[in-house]
């Protein structure tokens, strides 16, 4: 039954067979027969259907915690047969703000649990990591997700949403987004990497006038010439934000403006099987969640 329960929990998260198929390469047919062998083996309906949607029912509802604690205990099996094989060496490529956030308990987690695993961590721009994993100079990348396709082999996983947020110096008393951005210099995120470019959309979309004064891709930068009242600027709610209450500054979420990001994990498809690859994976969902029992902006 855990292939079944895991697959109960995909379509939890996704909303639908046809995205829980997506994720698992399989047909829609085939979760819904998981389902269906899931139910009939516990005596309960967990979804309604209709021809265009599902919704939990209430047994459904009551199914879900169980079947998570199930799964993590699962998981931790997996650990203990594991921990003394040798897994081999992951190339990690990261973006800047996941070293400052899920990643280092990911680590200490994987660390716990796997004696004999090698990884190296590479930062860099979303697009520059994507590009070293389709040529396979990266086994696994945790990016923005990407506005453009990937080819066929590569497997993408939302692992969670971060809001974009505009930041501005704490001595500005208005709230109005548009007036704070018009009457002030701006600090542009970088144009050229995926967020910048859905901060420049925002700006163009909202018909927001804007004297860009810098250009740089360090949010924690940014942060720091915002408390300096050099201008303001709109970033993804990460790194420097999140650490620690930061002072002199102020910021209003933007994700009633349809502006956020989703952080992906990305891997080949030949590699998804992988035991390292596998427990690296449980290691960073553990530490997702978590992270969003404080950051209620995450949605695992």
């Amino acid at each position: 039954m855990i292939k079944e329960i895991n697959t109960f929990l995909l379509v939890v998260r996704y909303g639908s067979f046809s995205k829980a198929a997506i994720h698992l390469g399989i047909t829609a047919s085939a979760i819904s027969a998981q389902i269906k062998n899931l139910e009939n083996h516990l005596h309960v309906q967990l979804f309604t259907r209709s021809a265009h949607s599902i919704a939990l029912t209430d047994e459904g509802k009551k199914v879900i915690d169980h079947a998570k604690n199930l799964m993590n205990s699962y998981e931790q099996l997996k650990y203990i047969s594991n921990s003394e094989v040798y897994l081999g060496k992951i190339r990690l490529g990261v973006i800047n703000t996941i070293q400052t956030g899920i990643l280092p308990l990911s680590l200490k987690i994987f660390q716990q649990n796997t004696k004999h695993a090698d990884m190296k961590i590479i930062p860099g721009l979303s697009t520059q990591l994507i590009s070293a994993l389709i040529e396979k100079d990266l086994d696994l990348a945790i990016t923005v997700k990407p506005n453009y396709l990937l080819p066929k082999d590569i497997l993408i996983e939302t692992l969670f949403y971060e809001p974009f947020v505009l930041i501005y110096p704490e001595n500005i008393k208005t709230t109005e987004y548009r007036e704070i951005i018009e009457n002030n210099f701006f600090i542009q995120y970088d144009k050229d990497s995926i967020d910048g470019k859905q901060v420049s959309q925002f700006l163009i979309r909202n018909k927001i006038h804007h004297h860009t004064i810098y250009e740089l891709d360090e949010i924690d930068a940014i942060v720091k010439m915002v408390k300096l009242s050099i201008g303001v600027s709109i970033i993804p709610l990460a790194g420097v934000l999140l650490d620690s209450p930061v002072t002199g500054v102020k910021y209003l979420n933007l994700t009633s403006e349809r502006l956020n990001r989703e952080i992906v994990l990305i891997q080949h498809y030949s590699s998804k099987d992988l035991k390292s690859h596998q427990i690296f994976r449980s290691c960073l969902y553990e530490s997702i969640q978590a992270h969003a029992m404080n950051k209620a902006y995450m949605k695992v």
